[in-house]
């Protein structure tokens, strides 16, 4: 056995003039649950139609279990798909549905009975083995379109935005559902969707994918509290992006105008003055106050534009000095300010990322992050920020 289910070798995919897949290379480990997340046209879909043989490549390798599967069909790799659509055949009952590709396979009733009793014991539709899809719910349907590909028995399971059509509480639903019975089963899951939280739920991994190549792959807390671009950071949940420029570097840390704001920062190797960087903070990283910038940690001068209740936690609407918007998430009804107030936008250091000009694909990793952890302070108060030893956060 492979050390990895899936691997794709610089796999590109090519319609007429239009590159949809830009030599990807992924391996996905058994029992896996991986998803390939990011926006319409970002290749996601097709890198999965490819997988399951239903597309194949104009270059590259896909290996399923060690095995090149180039060139093979759907039905000869041991692979099955669930689609959006669910597909089920109207005329059929529920069993009828799950039993039918082991009917086309050319097994006994002797085999096929028991396995899809199994397979609708596993997704909890018992006593719905004679109904028909249309007596069915949403939910339920999906199950049987699991349920289908399960008794199969395949050694991966790709999975095609299953959820889309689901109302928003019975998918969440699902999402646990599916994530508890991946674990059970012990089958790699390749997950499709375009929507981060369901991601985020879900997944053992993320690759994160536009404009037909991986911008980032990781664990979902890994891809949230670390992306590595500017794209990651805006289409992983919210956050605020803030302009800086280098200024230089002193014994205390490197010196960077961000919003208009001088504030230091513990460590940014490789970057030169004059090099333009973003900084991504989580809008739950920052806090209000009305006091202006005093104390310890970066703080940013803005007036409170607009409040919004979202039920667990109210956001504020900041504009900054600069001109640029952010938003605050806090838990309860802040007490400070009024809108129209002038106010103060402050993160603890540390909660930034810092990440290089978005149009660049250089972009730091990670792990070169980490020394971006004791992110400084303001250092100019005729700019309305702070004045503080710069080194107190290293």
């Amino acid at each position: 056995m492979s050390e990895y289910m899936v691997q794709l070798v610089n796999v590109t995919k090519s319609f007429g003039e239009g590159l949809a897949v830009d030599n990807v290379s992924l391996d996905i480990r058994p029992g896996e649950f991986l998803t390939l997340l990011g926006p319409s046209g970002c290749g996601k879909t097709t890198t999965l139609r490819m997988i399951a043989g239903f597309e194949q490549p104009t270059g590259g390798d896909i290996l399923l279990d060690g095995e090149s599967v180039l060139g093979k069909p759907p039905y000869a790799r041991n692979v099955n798909t669930v689609f959006q659509s669910y597909a089920l055949f109207p005329h059929m009952t529920v069993f009828e549905n799950i039993a039918f590709g082991l009917k086309m396979k050319g097994q006994k009733k002797e085999t096929i009975v028991p396995r899809v009793n199994k397979a609708i014991e596993l997704v909890d539709l018992s006593g719905k083995e004679r109904a028909y899809p249309q007596e069915l719910s949403g939910g339920q349907q999906q199950r049987v379109a699991l349920a289908r590909a399960l008794v199969m028995e395949p050694r991966v399971l790709l999975l095609d935005e299953p959820l889309s059509a689901l109302d928003l509480k019975l998918r969440k639903q699902m999402q646990l559902e599916l994530k508890h019975l991946q674990r059970q089963l012990g089958i790699t899951f390749v997950y499709v969707t375009h929507d981060q939280e369901e991601a985020l739920t879900m997944s053992d991994r993320i690759a994160v994918m536009n404009a037909g190549v991986i911008e980032q792959i990781g664990t979902p807390r890994e891809i949230y509290e670390r992306p590595v671009s500017v794209f990651v950071a805006t289409f992983i949940g919210d956050s605020n992006i803030l302009e800086g420029t280098i200024t230089g570097r002193t014994v205390s840390g490197t010196g960077i105008v961000v919003e208009d704001c001088p504030v230091f920062l513990s460590s940014l190797n490789g970057m030169v003055p004059g090099q333009k960087v973003y900084l991504s903070v989580r809008p739950e990283h920052m806090f209000l106050t009305a006091s202006g910038c005093e104390g310890n940690g970066p703080c940013l001068p803005g007036r409170l534009l607009e409040r919004i209740f979202a039920g667990s936690s109210v956001k504020s609407v900041v504009a900054l000095n600069s001109g640029k918007q952010v938003t605050v998430s806090e838990s309860g009804f802040p007490a400070c300010c009024e809108i129209g107030d002038a106010v103060a936008v402050g993160w603890h250091p540390g909660k930034e990322v810092i990440l290089s000009d978005a149009q660049s694909s250089d972009v730091p990793s990670p792990s070169s992050n980490a020394g971006y952890a004791g992110a400084g302070q303001c250092m100019d108060v005729g700019a309305g920020c702070r004045t503080a030893d710069a080194g107190a956060y290293r």
